[in-house]
C-alpha cells in the first residue's frame, strides 16, 4: 500500500466510514481518487475480517482502457494478487466470483446486479466503486443498480464509494441515493493546489481569428441565419421565449411536423449547422496548435484535444510533417487495436504528442504530461475540468504544467476556460497572428522592449543577439517570463545543454525586466 495518504484522503475516508461506508466523493481530477478508493476497500476489508466476514470489491469504469489502469493501481496499492483480479467487458468475461472485479459500464448494465446479489447470497459483503459516476445518470446505465431494491434485509452487506470530478449530475438525482449515498466530500482545485496534491499550472487563453475568406463566409451565414430565425418566429411566436437547447429542440419538432413552419425551421437548422462546421474547421485552429507544439520544449509531453475528429486529424497530419515520429492519434473512429497502440506509444514515451478528441477526456493517467492544448473547447464545465485534470497529476518537474485554450474571437466563443475568477492559477492572454505564424501578448511586449534596450549598449555579437531573440520568441508562448527569478536561476543552473542554458538566460532577462531589475 502507499505509505502516506494526503490529508484530504484521510478526512474523506473517515467521513465515509461514519456514513455506513456509502457515499459520493467529488474531487479534482488528478487528486488521487483511485488511491482513495483502494485504501477505502482495504480499510473496509480489515474491519470485516476482524468480524469474521469477507469482502468482494466490484469496480465500474466508463471505458475499456480504464480497466488496465485500475488493474495496475490495484497491484501497486494493495496486497491483492494478479490471479484475484478479474475483468468484465465485451467478449472478455472473467469469473465474477473473483475477489476484485473491474466492469466496463456497458457490460455492467445487465450483469452486475445479478453478480452482486449472488455474492451477497453467498454471505459476502460487497463494495461497489463507481469511477466517473456521472456516466450513470442516464436511464440505461441506471439499470446497473437494479439490485438495490432486492437487497432487503441484506442491505447492510452492500457498500459504495463513488468517484467523480463533477458529481452534481448524479448527486442531485434521487434515484441514485439508495445505491450510491450522498456527496460526503468535495475537494476542489484551489485547495488541491494549496496543499500540493496536484501540479501547479498556467492557463493560456489564446485568441484565434478566421482567415479573411472564412470571416466573410461566417458573416454571410450569420446574416442569412438572422433572417431565417425572424421568419420562423413569425410562424411560431413561442420561439421568442426559448433559447439554447430548448430553442433548437423546438425547431426539430417543427421540422418533423412539416408545413411552412417546418420548412422555415429546417432552414434555420441547416444554416446553424453549416456555420458551426465553418467554426470547427477554421484553418487557424490547425496553424496555431501546430505552432505551439513546435515552440514548446522538445521534451514536453503534450495532450492535444480537438473538438471534432476531422479537425484533430488535420492537426495530426500537419504535426507528422513538422515533427516526424513525435505524434500519435487517438479517437473513437479508430479501431480498438489502433487506438490502444497509440495510447501505449504515448504512455511508453515512444511519442510525446497525443492528438485526440473526447475519447481522451476522462481517466487517462499519464503523470508526466505537462502540456494540454484544447482546440475550440466544449462549453460543458465537466469536459473542461476533465481536460485540465489530464495535466494536473503530480510530476517531477519544478515547472508548472500548462494548458492552452484556443478560442475563436470572430465567432464569439467564451474567452475564459474556467468559471469564476481563476484565483487558482495565473492566466496569460495570447493572440495568434496567423499571417506571421506567431503570438502576441500585451504583458510581454514591454518586457521585450526593456530587454532589447538593456542589451543595446552591450557588446553582443550578432550571433548571440540572434540566439537571444530566438529564445525570447520561444519564451512568449511558453509564459516562462511569469516565473520567479529563483526558479529561472535554478533551471539555468540545471540546464543539460548550451541551447537550454541560452533559453533560460533569455528568460531570466525577461523576468528581471518584469521585476524592475533591468
Amino acid at each position: 500500500m502507499q505509505k502516506e495518504l494526503f490529508d484530504w484522503q484521510r478526512e474523506c475516508l473517515d467521513l465515509w466510514s461514519r456514513s455506513d461506508n456509502r457515499g459520493i466523493v467529488s474531487a479534482v481530477t488528478g487528486g488521487g481518487k483511485t488511491v482513495l478508493a483502494l485504501h477505502g476497500a482495504k480499510l473496509l476489508e480489515e474491519t470485516l475480517r476482524r468480524q469474521g466476514r469477507k469482502l468482494k470489491v466490484r469496480i465500474i469504469v466508463p471505458k475499456t482502457f480504464l480497466v488496465f489502469q485500475w488493474k495496475a493501481a490495484i497491484l501497486e496499492e494493495t496486497d491483492v494478487r494478479r490471479s484475484e483480479i478479474g475483468c468484465y467487458w465485451g467478449s472478455h468475461k472473467d469469473d465474477p466470483a473473483l475477489r476484485y472485479m473491474i466492469y466496463v459500464m456497458n457490460s455492467a448494465r445487465f450483469s452486475l446486479s445479478r453478480h452482486i446479489l449472488a455474492d451477497i447470497q453467498r454471505g459476502y459483503h460487497v463494495l461497489l466503486i463507481v469511477d466517473e459516476c456521472h456516466h450513470c445518470a442516464g436511464e440505461i446505465n441506471a439499470k446497473i443498480f437494479d439490485f438495490v431494491p432486492r437487497l432487503g434485509e441484506n442491505a447492510s452487506r452492500y457498500h459504495a464509494l463513488t468517484l467523480s470530478a463533477t458529481a452534481d449530475r448524479i448527486a442531485c438525482d434521487p434515484r441514485f441515493a439508495a445505491a450510491l449515498g450522498n456527496v460526503i466530500y468535495r475537494y476542489g482545485l484551489p485547495q488541491a493546489l494549496r496543499e500540493g496534491v496536484v501540479s501547479e499550472f498556467m492557463l493560456f487563453h489564446v485568441g484565434v481569428s478566421f482567415l479573411l475568406e472564412e470571416r466573410d463566409e461566417y458573416e454571410d451565414f450569420s446574416i442569412k441565419l438572422a433572417k431565417s430565425i425572424t421568419a420562423v418566429r413569425t410562424h411560431c411566436p413561442a420561439l421568442h421565449r426559448l433559447s439554447g437547447a430548448a430553442f433548437f429542440a423546438k425547431l426539430e419538432r417543427l421540422m418533423a411536423e412539416g408545413g411552412a413552419a417546418g420548412s422555415a425551421a429546417a432552414q434555420v437548422l441547416l444554416l446553424s449547422y453549416r456555420r458551426k462546421e465553418l467554426v470547427h474547421m477554421a484553418e487557424n485552429w490547425v496553424s496555431c496548435a501546430c505552432r505551439l507544439a513546435v515552440l514548446l520544449p522538445a521534451h514536453s509531453k503534450i495532450l492535444l484535444f480537438g473538438e471534432r475528429i476531422e479537425c484533430a486529424v488535420r492537426i495530426y497530419d500537419r504535426l507528422c510533417a513538422m515533427l516526424s515520429g513525435q505524434a500519435a492519434m487517438y479517437h473513437s473512429g479508430m479501431s480498438k487495436e489502433s487506438a490502444k497502440s497509440a495510447l501505449l506509444r504515448y504512455q511508453n514515451a515512444e511519442v510525446r504528442i497525443l492528438v485526440g478528441c473526447r475519447a481522451l477526456d476522462e481517466g487517462l493517467n499519464v503523470p508526466e504530461t505537462d502540456v494540454g492544448i484544447v482546440v475550440s473547447s466544449s462549453r460543458a464545465e465537466l469536459q473542461r475540468v476533465q481536460r485540465l485534470g489530464r495535466i494536473l497529476r503530480r510530476k517531477h518537474s519544478p515547472l508548472p504544467a500548462k494548458l492552452y485554450y484556443l478560442y475563436l474571437e470572430d465567432a464569439g466563443e467564451e474567452m475564459a476556460y474556467l468559471d469564476g475568477d481563476n484565483e487558482a492559477c495565473p492566466v496569460i492572454p495570447l493572440t495568434y497572428d496567423g499571417e506571421a505564424d506567431g503570438f502576441l501578448c500585451t504583458a510581454y511586449e514591454p518586457l521585450a522592449k526593456r530587454v532589447l534596450a538593456h542589451i543595446r549598449d552591450k557588446k553582443i555579437t550578432p550571433g548571440a543577439q540572434a540566439e537571444l531573440l530566438k529564445n525570447m520568441e520561444r519564451c512568449l508562448p511558453r509564459g516562462d517570463f511569469c516565473l520567479t527569478e529563483e526558479l529561472c536561476l535554478r533551471m539555468r543552473e540545471g540546464a543539460e545543454s548550451q541551447p537550454e542554458r541560452n533559453y533560460w538566460t533569455a528568460t531570466l532577462l525577461l523576468v528581471r525586466a518584469r521585476l524592475g531589475k533591468l
